[in-house]
């Protein structure tokens, strides 16, 4: 019986290589390859994976960087103050309660809409009366995750064809380099294709009727 040179018997080393790892990378780059990945990530760093549900791990050892994957605007960062401030100044502005999570169970995700047909409300109006209502306003982490792994997105949110649903994050506000207040959000456009983009909170257009916010509510 020939062996190589770990000394592991190369019948055994061949039928291995055919058998399980023939069976991970058929699995892995299949119609379900994305997620498959997604659990094996976890699952080689000891995390709890293949869990049934919608929920999902949230990374935490780094903060949002507009720079890494989502560039629009060479001089953004996450607002800093009160909104009626410069953005430079004082503490982020981000849901403290929305970073405390580290792990997001989509079936609790809410999307509330606060656009009303005849009023002319702009999204700084909609962000007010979320704070005020005191839901848990989902942080651009939560998006950043989500964005990188697509196949988590529910599709309950894609909408209808002929709608173009618009799903906010207000759980970070990020300042541009013109001191405009911005929140990132994804965009269904020619349904169903989704793309992200940045939405301006002092947009004098106002919302659009299908624009949402991703919630949870607080226990």
């Amino acid at each position: 019986m020939s062996k190589d040179v770990l000394g592991v018997d190369s019948a055994s080393f061949a039928a291995f290589m055919r058998g399980p790892i023939a069976d991970l990378v058929g699995k892995s780059f299949g119609s379900d390859g994305p997620r498959f990945r997604w659990e094996l990530k976890k699952f080689l760093k000891k995390q709890q994976c293949w869990t049934k549900g919608n929920a999902f791990l949230v990374d935490r050892s780094e903060s949002f960087n507009p720079h890494a994957s989502f560039e629009y605007d060479p001089g953004m960062k996450v607002w800093h103050g009160l909104s009626a401030g410069d953005g430079h100044a004082g503490v982020r502005e981000e849901d403290l309660c929305s970073l405390a999570l580290d792990s997001i169970d989509l079936d609790k995700v809410r999307l509330v809409n606060y656009a009303q047909r005849g009023q002319d409300l702009t999204y700084e109006d909609g962000y007010n009366k979320l704070k005020a209502d005191r839901h848990i306003r989902l942080d651009a982490k939560i998006f950043e995750t989500l964005w990188e792994n697509q196949f988590l997105i529910p599709s309950a949110w894609e909408g209808r064809p002929h709608s173009e649903p618009l799903i906010c994050f207000g759980g970070t506000v990020l300042r541009g380099h013109c001191g405009n207040r911005i929140m990132i959000a994804i965009r269904y456009r020619n349904f169903p294709r989704q793309m992200w983009e940045y939405v301006l909170l002092e947009m004098e257009k106002g919302m659009v009727d299908s624009a949402v916010f991703a919630v949870i509510e607080p226990k």
